[in-house]
């Protein structure tokens, strides 16, 4: 992937993590093929996702994952047990 292209996926991913609400709730990753690489569950949605966006501090293991991503969608969920179910 081009360098431009990576800086427009994370601009468009940080765009994203931007207005994720303050709710508990889960989380998918998505590659460019729209396959599900990941699935995570928040306390709140904009922490966690937050987390994601400078790469650099992330565990090798997340960088990798990271990279891949291309879309994300989310569910709010009422508490965060209901995210785990």
């Amino acid at each position: 992937m081009k360098k431009e292209d990576r800086n427009k996926r994370d601009e468009y991913l940080k765009g994203i993590v931007s207005n994720l609400p303050d709710s508990p709730g889960c989380y998918q990753y998505l590659n460019e093929e729209g396959v599900i690489i990941y699935v995570g569950k928040a306390k709140n949605l904009a922490n966690r996702l937050h987390q994601y966006t400078d790469i650099s501090k992330l565990e090798l293991h997340k960088q990798v994952m990271r990279k891949f991503v291309t879309r994300v969608t989310w569910e709010i969920s009422r508490t965060e047990a209901d995210a785990l179910i």
